[in-house]
């Protein structure tokens, strides 16, 4: 089930107003299908006239912590180096930096089940601001966020929440 902000109802006078979007998502420079779609979507909304804010929360060692793609700002969180105590951290900083922007977006919009959905939807939910899950990456049984483990359990449940 999709929740969708009242900004988008088509009873709303609000219809074709500009939103303040954020997208968490694996984004460029990180080149596979799933970032390059999201990467046009952001492009065709920002045309549309709707503020974008990217995180970024692929694993691209190389890419800048903040740029503008597009007069797009993207702020990346880069993978842990060590597997547990990184990834706490790094979920910590997340956490924080998301509470500091959800006051001002309209929407989320999370491409693809991760740990990070989790902290999104919780943290979300505080600020009454929908989130919409768009689901890309592998449909194989074992693959990716279809995986065994609790981390993919639980983004799973997560999304089933929204």
């Amino acid at each position: 089930m999709i929740s969708t902000p009242q900004a988008l109802k088509s009873n709303d006078d609000s219809v074709g107003k500009p939103l303040r979007l954020l997208v968490v998502s694996s984004y460029l420079p990180g080149v596979g299908g799933g970032e390059l779609q999201t990467a046009l979507q952001v492009k065709m909304l920002a045309r549309r006239g709707h503020t974008l804010r990217v995180l970024d929360i692929g694993s691209n060692p190389a890419a800048p912590a903040y740029e503008l793609i597009d007069g797009v700002p993207v702020e990346r969180f880069k993978a842990p180096k060590w597997p547990l105590l990184g990834g706490m951290v790094a979920q910590v900083k997340f956490c924080w930096r998301l509470r500091q922007l959800l006051p001002h977006v309209d929407m989320v919009q999370f491409n693809h089940l991760g740990l990070e959905l989790v902290s999104t939807l919780l943290l979300a939910r505080c600020y009454g601001v929908p989130v919409v899950l768009v689901v890309w990456g592998s449909s194989r049984k074992g693959v990716g966020p279809f995986g065994s483990g609790w981390r993919n359990a639980l983004s799973r449940w997560a999304g089933r929440q929204i």
